[in-house]
């Protein structure tokens, strides 16, 4: 906060020299101190001063005028009392941040001007209000072959294939991203949006069309756009986030300027040796240093950075499992993601379905009630799209 004497010509003159010769200089000073304290160091510099003057002189009688002037101090000490609840005031609603509404929040952060990462599904994006949200941790859970992986892989294609500046992170300890099947699915989704376009382009300007082509990356650019780190250990993964963060502060690579997206394919395998092994019984999580450190660093880069993680994890294979969406890491995922969602397959695939059809249920948000609510979307050739509502079979 600035200093008072900026604020002089708001400040009564006599209160102004009483707060300088009490050393209190600045707005914070004057704030954020109780009234008792500032009219106590305003008296005892008051003593001083009057013990410094009167230093040389005989100390043997007490005039009229002094006792008056004692009587005009305790007035001044009221008045100084009101004056300084006055200038508190003043300044605590000239400096403190302003109320505003979220919306109107939403829409003058910078690093929220970015709306959220698409999933490829309409459906599964209504469920997640609008998708994959910057500042926050979302994870993924299924077990093998639930579709996490291509889900994650749809999500960073879509965050990149456009012609802007986002970047994708890809985090793995077992060389999940294979860049054969993600180079396949930037073909096919090129190509299904290059058919859109070229029926949007009859329907409008040729000029149109060639300015909506050029708006997609090359397969070059798009690869240039993301960057795979394989990571084996916790430890590994605790160091990679201090250096990510070093990085970013120091902003001198574009790369790392730009993110909007890290993925962790898979958090289990990278946490799983800092539990025990027996992951059925209450006693398989114990509270470790290095799990905690980890999760603050995931969450001071999300929030601060603005940037989404996404993670996925392994579902415990339990026998008459109650709770299928348990982890061998414990309870503790539940509780440090804002978004959790479980992913199964269906048993009974439907016929006239060219995909895989897969079952998204929404385990927990900040942005809907906790009924657990329910989408499908099938896993084809260019990614993660849309399935007919009216091929899903009725349970």
């Amino acid at each position: 906060m600035p200093s008072l004497l900026e604020h002089k010509s708001s400040i009564p003159h006599a209160l102004f020299q009483a707060l300088q010769k009490a050393n209190i200089l600045s707005v914070e000073d004057l704030v954020f101190h109780p009234i008792s304290h500032i009219i106590n160091q305003i008296i005892k510099s008051q003593e001083n001063n009057e013990i410094n003057n009167n230093a040389m002189e005989i100390d043997d009688q007490l005039t009229t005028n002094e006792m008056n002037q004692s009587t005009k101090s305790e007035i001044n000490v009221k008045l100084f009392k009101k004056q300084l609840n006055i200038l508190q005031e003043y300044f605590l609603s000239k400096y403190s941040p302003k109320a505003i509404s979220l919306d109107v929040w939403l829409l003058s952060d910078s690093k929220n001007q970015i709306g959220p990462l698409v999933t490829g599904s309409g459906k599964l994006d209504d469920l997640l209000n609008g998708g994959i949200h910057l500042n926050e941790i979302t994870e993924i859970v299924g077990n093998q072959s639930s579709g996490k992986t291509y889900l994650c892989k749809t999500i960073a294609l879509n965050t990149i294939i456009e012609k802007n500046s986002n970047s994708v992170l890809w985090i793995t300890p077992n060389s999940s991203f294979q860049v054969k099947e993600f180079c396949k699915i930037y073909d096919a989704k090129k190509n299904y949006w290059l058919e859109n376009m070229e029926e949007n382009s009859q329907q409008q300007s040729g000029d149109n069309g060639n300015q909506q082509q050029q708006s997609l990356c090359t397969l070059v650019e798009t690869l240039s756009k993301i960057r795979v780190i394989d990571v084996n250990t916790a430890s590994e993964l605790k160091s990679l986030f201090i250096e990510l963060i070093n990085i970013i502060e120091r902003g001198e690579d574009l790369f790392y300027n730009t993110l909007k997206l890290i993925v962790i394919d898979s958090l289990t395998v990278l946490l799983s040796q800092i539990y025990h092994p027996v992951i059925n019984s209450k006693l398989a999580e114990r509270e470790d240093i290095s799990f905690d450190e980890i999760i603050r660093l995931m969450k001071r880069i999300s929030r601060k950075y603005g940037i989404s993680i996404l993670i996925t994890n392994l579902t415990s294979d339990t026998i008459n499992q109650q709770d299928d969406s348990r982890t061998p890491l414990g309870e503790s995922c539940k509780l440090f993601s804002n978004t959790r969602i479980l992913l199964k397959k269906l048993e009974k695939q439907p016929l006239n379905e060219i995909g895989t059809v897969f079952e998204a249920k929404l385990l927990k948000s900040s942005r809907r009630s906790l009924i657990h609510p329910k989408v499908y979307f099938q896993i084809m050739s260019l990614g993660v799209v849309d399935v007919n509502p009216m091929s899903i079979p009725i349970n």
